[in-house]
């Protein structure tokens, strides 16, 4: 999960509750909201808010839950009158008493708690969560005052809201689902009338089994408003691609995909508000944010609700600041501002309405008076799709004004979700009037049906134009609904046969009233055609049809299999940046020769798939197959994948998904199977085999499930080497080489291996099993040889390894070999241009020339040292000449269309380990053309010092092998962060998940007593003290940790034998203040721990008649996730989306149906031997056995 700025990808909630009618103060002045005063008012104005305000409501009496980073009291913060309040500080003090838990702050911020942490003081954000939530509850319900003191200040759409600050993100900066969950069945017994959470992660499907969507439904049933932002993802198809120009997580695109949505959970629940973010720096101009993610759901319902204000936004921020902020993190609370507005003025006329009823009447009138937003990038300007902007621009006044609700006669929802349809749909539409007069309407279309088209000419960016041949019409034109009655209108969508099938159809029902202000409209979606159709899993990079340029095999580094070993392959593309990088080389995979070892020696051992999904998936299965066709291993089933979108630096692929984020290698094949006739695992023999997934769409269609298959061969056969020699003489190294299995390419280097450094070996200029060499060595490894003994490494593509002693070939003279300088790093700096004060080394003028010679400052005299330079605006890498003697560098570059080019420069130089190199700094300098500038090679130059080699040491990156892809690396793994120092945990895993089951915790947890013990050691005992939260008051003398002489300690804390949560710790250190006096110095942490002490249930029998044997029976967990094998094959995997805490009594923990067990398995002659094993998420494992004989 994360929060949604413009900067991460997330997703924002808004639950709201029902609350009892506010008391409106009308009369009072309203100074302080007067346009041109308020930071906010441009946005406030945007959405029609000001004439609610005038008209008494500015949310007296409600109460916004604000589930985010936390909120620290500010000076906008305030309420006007805390005598209207609907939480007083008695009330409040009686439901922190009841639960055990939360903190009164003040008459604005009732109730505070840290779910994270579980902690009554930490509910103030910092820098470590950022300060999101505070920038969120402004937008809310900032209150600031007009003074002549005050100039800058902020007032919120609902500024006379309370707020309960129910902070679910902390120091990891990544809340859990159970977090959030907890938070919404709080903020309902509460007492909230609306829940805000800008937060989210994944691209789910709507499910009522999900943790965090029953918690919204939840609410929503107890009178809830539930608003949730979109995300910051854009199209699903605006991805990274090889051109650097192009945009990603907007509307440019790469592809034409079948599913455009990109929504998070629980963005995606179907009775929450889900709100997009619209350019509110466009003034009164209506266009939609180009970050705002899209929608459909995975199964085509159409999300987003509504658009709100969310690029620009100014609110509150730390310390009694400003900030301003885009993303859909600050159009959701604009949206739960105005849920609060407009459930207020219905509480008050029409007091009868509770319950889901109240909130879908007011999502209903928020949807219905949206004004629909023309596409702003063509002058046709036809509407932006409702996948990107749902009902349209928010219109708040209009919505508390209307009489009249439009929405689906099934749904009750202000909007259409056709699905997939046929040449023909119809579908029902009630009209229901809430107020006391009839009102009159006539039907109009819009543009009609319309659909969605790249346009190539701008980057691929999509829009919607008329469908030909598609036509919409209604039974009834013109209605009239009278006061307390509703209507029922019938449309009919009609696709012709000559229109090309799988595209969608969308647009928006307008209808026109007979009253001011009494519009309405309604967005509509459908997918014409079989959404299966689509290919799921990308084609592989190699392959001209590959969007995602993935869709191979790698190893367990990340190494991609079928070009050369790893080292080798390092080499080549650390060593020659200007020719390749890590995105192209993957254009040499040959499938034949994809192969790995699994011999355990560390290299190559296991394999697994980097691909990439267009849509979310209801499962994927990864299997292996041999070359006669038979399954000889099911490695893993996956249910509810994530499809691929853009991330933070690349792409996403598969194994990022949220699902996979507890084993983000569960993917992985080690290259063995359990042998049936004994029963143990083995390793597959020596052969060609195919890594298959086998992926099934949520949707229904003719290619519901899809098949994808990877050529791959098991290879632990080590190559050979002979008559390896070194002649001093020519300095070359010769020998002949053979492999009896994956062989070897142009690629592959020999390592030659001498007193502790290694060099690179010319093998072939072509993919071969056998062969001869003779490479002429570089200075450094002629130099080394000259006195040390050598052995030559040799690695075949699967990673089989050997190594043979050197021979030194006798000469009659020797030339000695200068070392060259050794242990040098490199460095690298821009020559100054220019003289006096204007000399830059990092912005240069020139004349308008169509190139320019470019110079840099490099180590003198170091051999083998390369520099290189790239155009960061396309991304061209050009290898610089490299004069020794002096150490300058220079580079040619041309001028593209800016007129500027802005370049950085480094050089390299190889370390001792083959394939890893050190890399100096990248200082960038700007080439600008300006008219009556000089050309360049007459403006005077001046050759920069370099650092001392130690200064530059510690400078140096090293680069060995395949990047960490996007999403693996730790840091984007959000469900963790940084131990804490001066403290180690035993068994627990600092600032990270732990996963206790019956066996691992058997020695800290006592299920009797219900206590686990937490023991570990700080670094310092005499000048530290250690707090860990046993109870939610961090001043609690019972929470304060006994040290002993060494540092360990050991410490009780309650939890139940089925639990997740956080655990939250302080760890203070004395520390001496740079006024020489001592201070305590604070350090939070948590331990996340999901423990489960209850093992699986398992009931199987078998039933054989010789020659085949039947396993019947059932599996299940009281905690869904359960997976089942037989014979370490993977037949069933349950999805774990509900997750471990019974948040309601009346719903059970585990609401998924039990596996059915029905299999049946050929027999052997003789032994036969079957595990069937049950295992649960946190590792707790049910296992039954079988020894059936076969005749």
């Amino acid at each position: 999960m994360g929060l949604l700025v413009l900067t991460a990808l997330g997703i924002g909630f808004l639950a709201g509750y029902s609350s009892q009618p506010a008391t409106r103060l009308l009369g009072q002045s309203i100074a302080a909201y007067a346009k041109g005063k308020n930071e906010n008012q441009a946005a406030i104005d945007k959405g029609n808010v000001p004439k609610l305000w005038q008209a008494g409501d500015r949310g007296q009496g409600m109460v916004v839950a604000v589930i985010d980073s936390g909120i620290q009291p500010h000076q906008d913060l305030r309420l006007r009158d805390p005598g209207s309040v609907k939480i007083s500080k008695a009330a409040a003090q009686q439901k922190i008493a009841q639960k055990g838990y939360g903190r009164y702050v003040n008459a604005k911020i009732p109730f505070a708690y840290d779910y994270t942490t579980n902690s009554n003081q930490a509910t103030e954000p910092d820098e470590a969560s950022s300060f999101h939530g505070e920038h969120v509850a402004g937008i809310i319900a900032a209150n600031g005052p007009a003074t002549k003191k005050q100039r800058e200040y902020v007032v919120g759409v609902a500024p006379e809201a309370q707020l309960l600050d129910l902070r679910v993100s902390d120091m990891i900066g990544d809340e859990t689902k159970n977090d959030v969950a907890r938070a919404i069945y709080d903020a309902v017994d509460l007492g909230a009338d609306v829940i805000n959470i800008s937060l989210g992660v994944s691209a789910p499907n709507q499910s009522s089994a999900d943790e965090e969507q029953a918690a919204v439904q939840y609410a929503i049933a107890h009178g809830v408003f539930v608003a949730l932002a979109a995300g910051n993802a854009g199209h699903s198809a605006s991805i990274y691609t090889r051109n650097p120009l192009a945009e990603t997580n907007a509307i440019q695109t790469a592809y034409q995909a079948v599913n455009s949505g990109t929504l998070t959970d629980p963005g995606v629940s179907p009775n929450a508000m889900t709100v997009a973010a619209e350019n509110s720096e466009r003034g009164s101009q209506a266009e939609m944010a180009p970050f705002s993610s899209w929608g459909p759901t995975p199964t085509f319902g159409l999300k987003p609700d509504v658009a709100a204000p969310g690029m620009g936004i100014n609110s509150t921020w730390q310390n009694n600041s400003y900030s301003a902020l885009s993303g859909t993190s600050m159009a959701s609370p604009y949206v739960a501002g105005a849920a609060a507005l407009v459930l207020q003025r219905l509480k008050q006329v029409q007091p009868d309405l509770t319950g889901s009823q109240l909130v879908m009447t007011a999502k209903n009138m928020l949807m219905n008076s949206a004004v629909p937003i023309k596409d702003a990038n063509y002058a046709d300007k036809y509407h932006v799709s409702p996948r990107r902007q749902g009902a349209g621009q928010i219109n708040v006044a209009a919505a508390a004004g209307l009489q009249v609700t439009a929405k689906d006669s099934t749904t009750g929802i202000a909007s259409e979700s056709l699905g997939l349809i046929g040449h023909q749909k119809s579908f029902k539409l009630t009209l229901t009037n809430h107020g006391t007069k009839p009102v009159s309407y006539t039907f109009n279309g819009y543009e009609g049906p319309m659909t969605e088209i790249r346009d190539k000419k701008n980057g691929g960016r999509v829009h919607d134009i008329p469908l030909k041949g598609a036509t919409l019409s209604a039974d009834q034109n013109q209605v009239t609904v009278a006061p307390g009655q509703s209507r029922e209108v019938v449309f009919n969508l009609t696709i012709s046969p000559t229109v090309n099938k799988n595209q969608v159809v969308e647009g928006f029902l307008q209808f026109k009233a007979d009253q001011a202000g009494q519009a309405i409209s309604v967005p509509y979606l459908a997918y014409y055609g079989d959404p299966t159709q689509e290919q799921i899993i990308d084609s592989p990079a190699f392959m001209t049809t590959s969007i995602f340029h993935g869709g191979y095999l790698v190893d367990n580094t990340y190494t991609p299999l079928g070009i050369s070993d790893q080292a080798s392959l390092s080499a080549y593309v650390n060593g020659h940046a200007d020719r390749t990088n890590w995105q192209t080389i993957v254009d040499k995979i040959h499938p034949a020769r994809v192969a790995f070892s699994p011999n355990g020696d560390g290299r190559q051992d296991v394999v697994m798939p980097f691909v990439f999904a267009k849509q979310s998936l209801a499962n994927v299965t990864a299997r292996i197959v041999n070359d006669q066709g038979r399954v000889v291993r099911v490695i893993d089933q996956e249910p509810d994948t994530d499809k691929s979108v853009a991330g933070d630096d690349g792409n996403l692929d598969l194994s990022t998904s949220f699902n996979m984020r507890q084993n983000p290698n569960a993917l992985q094949w080690d290259g063995r199977y359990v042998d049936q006739k004994t029963g143990r695992s083995i390793v597959a023999p020596n052969g060609r085999y195919h890594y298959q997934l086998v992926t099934t769409n949520y949707n229904q269609g003719a290619d519901k499930q899809q098949l994808v298959s990877y050529p791959l061969e098991v290879d632990n056969q080590s190559p050979r080497a002979f008559g390896v020699v070194y002649n001093a003489k020519t300095g070359r190294l010769a020998g002949r080489f053979s492999d009896r299995g994956a062989g070897f390419t142009s690629i592959s280097e020999g390592i030659l291996k001498v007193a502790g450094h290694q060099f690179g070996v010319r093998l072939t200029r072509r993919a071969t099993l056998k062969g001869t060499f003779n490479d002429r060595l570089n200075q450094a490894a002629r130099a080394w040889l000259q006195k040390h003994s050598a052995k030559l490494q040799l690695t075949d593509i699967a990673g089989n390894q050997i190594s043979v002693p050197v021979r030194h070939e006798k000469t009659a003279t020797t030339s000695q070999v200068a070392a060259g300088t050794l242990n040098q790093v490199p460095q690298f700096r821009w020559l100054r241009y220019g003289t006096g004060k204007d000399a830059s080394s990092t912005y240069v003028e020139i004349s308008n020339q169509k190139s320019f010679v470019i110079a840099g400052r490099v180590p003198k005299n170091v051999s083998d040292l390369t520099a290189f330079a790239k155009d960061t605006a396309n991304n061209k890498i050009v290898k610089g000449k490299v004069y020794p003697k002096t150490g300058i560098v220079t580079f040619k570059f041309h001028f593209g269309k800016t007129g500027y080019e802005t370049i950085r420069g480094w050089s390299q130089l190889s370390e001792k380990k083959f394939g890893a190199y050190s890399k100096s700094t990248a200082p960038l300098i700007v080439i600008s053309r300006a008219p009556g500038a000089i050309p360049l090679q007459k403006i005077k130059r001046t050759v920069p010092k370099l650092s001392s080699n130690k200064q530059a040491a510690k400078k140096i990156t090293t680069v060995f092998g395949t990047p960490i892809p996007s999403g693996h690396k730790p840091s984007q793994l959000t469900n963790r962060t940084t131990p804490s120092k001066g403290i180690k945990f035993s068994q627990l895993r600092d600032n990270a998940a732990t996963y206790l089951n019956r066996t691992n915790s058997a020695a800290i947890y006592d299920s009797h007593s219900e206590m686990l013990t937490i023991n570990g050691r700080v670094n310092k005992p005499k000048q530290q003290k250690l707090v860990i939260l046993a109870t939610p008051n961090e001043n609690d003398p019972s929470n304060q940790v006994t040290l002993s002489k060494n540092g360990r300690f050991s410490f009780k804390v309650p939890f139940k034998p089925t639990e997740q949560r956080g655990v939250g710790y302080d760890l203070y250190t004395r520390v001496k203040a740079k006024n020489g006096h001592y201070q305590w110095q604070k350090q939070r942490g948590v331990l996340e721990i999901y423990l489960d002490v209850v093992t699986p249930t398992l009931d199987v029998t078998a039933t054989s008649n010789g020659n085949q044997v039947a396993f019947k029976g059932s599996a299940n967990d009281n905690v869904a996730g359960v997976k089942v094998y037989v014979n370490e094959n993977n037949l069933f995997s349950q999805s774990k989306a509900a997750g471990f805490n019974q948040h309601t009594a009346d719903q059970p923990l585990n609401p998924y149906p039990a596996y059915q067990l029905d299999q049946t398995y050929a027999l052997n002659a003789g032994a036969n031997h079957f595990t069937i094993k049950a295992v649960d998420q946190v590792g707790n494992v049910t296992t039954k056995t079988f020894s059936i004989a076969g005749q």
